[in-house]
Parts: C-alpha cells; structure tokens; sequence
C-alpha cells in the first residue's frame, strides 16, 4: 500500500477518532450536567485556565521530533523519553508551588488541592510522548483513534459513576485524570517500548 494511500486512511481515522471524542464527550457532559452543580463546573474551568496552558509545555513538541527523526535508535528514543519526563516533573512542581497563589487569585477555598491533583496530569502527558510519536511514525492512526474513542468511553463512565456517588466536582478531576492514564497504558501496550534507564 503506497505512503498516500496511508496518509489519506490516517487521516480519516484521525478524523473519526477526534469527532468521536468530542461526540462522547458532549453525551456525557450531558449526562454530568445533571448530576452535578454549575459551581463543580466552575471549579474545574478555573483550573483548566491554568493546566490547560501547561499541558502544551509538557509536551513541547516531542512527539512531532519522534515523528521526523526516524533514524534515532532506542538510546535516543530514551534520551527523549527522559527528557520529556524531566520537563514533567519540573512543571509539575512548579504548579505545585504555584497552588497557593491560583487559590488565592481565584479566591476559593480548597483550590490549592485541586490544581495539586489536576498537576498529575502533566506527568502523564510528559510520559507519553515518545510512544505516541512512535504510533505516528507507524501511521498506527487507527490504533490511535480506537483508543482515544476507548478512554473517552472510559473516562466519562468513571466521571459519571462518581458522580452519581456525590463526589461533586472530584468526579470531573478523577474523569481527566483516568483518560489520560488510559491512554497512556494503551501507548504503551501497543508499542511494546520501554525507556532504556540511559541518555546520550
């Protein structure tokens, strides 16, 4: 099969699995609007002000270097690996530290945790970039799509049944927080990478 034939399939998978996404996710906010109170909303809206802005410096374009530079073996794939994981861990305490002042800019009452959890979330962004760099270079697009339409799936079960139980607005943290673990299991189960403990 010719490289544009893949890339024309890659792109409708692409495709598909995004508007999926966003399919599920609207049923569901559907579903969570009714069991929770604007103000669970309102406190996550807050947050993702900050997260949100965050997420993309965590994944500063790692992924898209996997993709182009193909020629880089496993030790490279690790210093990568490695690399993505320290700018993690080093913005994840940052936003940490931060909590304190978000809380008091936003002048609520229990938002320093909520950011602290939310921060989680740059961990697993950091740690999978390398394997979804690798899934796009294989043109693995629907592999991708199926499982970013599987955590979706996941994720809003998790959220909904959460808050059925009255966890309030924690339901739509552990919600993002699950997706993105989920996802991050299926990058790797599928491709069968681990890090060697090296750089270069």
């Amino acid at each position: 099969m010719s490289i544009r034939r893949e890339l024309v399939k890659g792109t409708v998978w692409t495709a598909v699995g995004r508007y999926s996404h966003y399919l599920f996710q609207i049923v569901v906010s559907a579903i969570l609007a009714r069991l929770l109170e604007p103000s669970d909303f309102g406190v996550v809206s807050m947050v993702l002000v900050y997260t949100g802005f965050v997420d993309l410096l965590a994944e500063f374009g790692i992924s898209a270097t996997v993709v182009q530079k193909r020629y880089l073996d496993r030790t490279g794939l690790s210093t990568v690996f490695w690399l993505a994981g320290f700018i993690a861990v080093l913005l994840t305490g940052i936003s940490i530290l931060l909590s304190p002042a978000i809380e008091a800019f936003f002048s609520f009452d229990g938002l320093r945790l909520v950011v602290q959890v939310m921060s989680l979330n740059l961990l697993l962004v950091g740690l999978g970039t390398v394997p979804q760099g690798l899934m796009q270079q294989r043109l693995a697009f629907k592999q991708l799509a199926i499982l970013e339409i599987i955590t979706t799936i996941l994720g809003g079960m998790i959220g909904i049944l959460l808050a059925f139980q009255g966890w309030g607005y924690w339901a739509l943290i552990i919600q993002a927080i699950s997706i993105r673990l989920s996802r991050g299991i299926g990058l790797f189960l599928y491709t069968r990478w681990l890090p060697l403990l090296t750089i270069k």
